[in-house]
């Protein structure tokens, strides 16, 4: 028995779009943090400044890798909308060229 595999393109769409404003707004929240510790730093010396700029500096490490692997999945999610809306038109050119 054969099975029908489909998915709505504007539930991805929505999808898409839903992912991308999350990850525009991470990298803008990121980016104010790191000018507000850019501005703290300016005002405050010593052992606790320096340990808060380093644990700053390897969470800047990990969110960039965060944010490159959800561009990497948004960018795989775009890619597979495109390829399923290719390949519905393409079975739906086949299935209109049948006489039956």
């Amino acid at each position: 028995m054969s099975q029908i595999i489909a998915t709505s393109t504007d539930r991805m769409q929505t999808d898409i779009d839903t992912l991308q404003e999350n990850l525009d707004r991470m990298e803008r929240a990121f980016e104010e943090a790191w000018e507000s510790l850019d501005s703290l730093h300016a005002t405050w010396e010593g052992p606790a400044h320096e340990e808060l700029i380093e644990q700053f500096l390897e969470d800047q490490e990990r969110m960039n890798a965060m944010m490159e692997n959800l561009r990497f999945y948004l960018d795989e999610f775009i890619n597979a909308k495109k390829e399923y809306v290719t390949s519905e038109g393409s079975v739906y050119e086949l299935v209109s060229s049948m006489n039956v």
